[in-house]
């Protein structure tokens, strides 16, 4: 079994430092960005890093778009009318 995070594009700073090897800061005007208000953090803790270095085999980032709740509803209503 493989895990994989998902997380923002906006503020893809676990991302970046899972890849990296080490913790990633993304600048405050960049995080703010994404409707995704509780991972509008700079970087992640030292504490949850080392969970995702060991238990996280990748992290895939979404656009704000599809992260969107309306744009998701308005995706499965186009899809029930085809």
């Amino acid at each position: 079994m493989k895990i994989i995070g998902v997380e923002p594009e906006l503020a893809a700073d676990a991302q970046a430092s899972l890849r990296a090897g080490q913790i990633i800061q993304f600048p405050a005007a960049q995080v703010t960005r994404t409707m995704a208000d509780g991972l509008r953090t700079q970087s992640v803790g030292a504490i949850n890093f080392e969970h995702i270095r060991r238990y996280v085999d990748d992290i895939v980032t979404v656009t704000e778009d599809e992260n969107s709740p309306i744009h998701a509803a308005a995706r499965g209503r186009s899809k029930n009318h085809r």
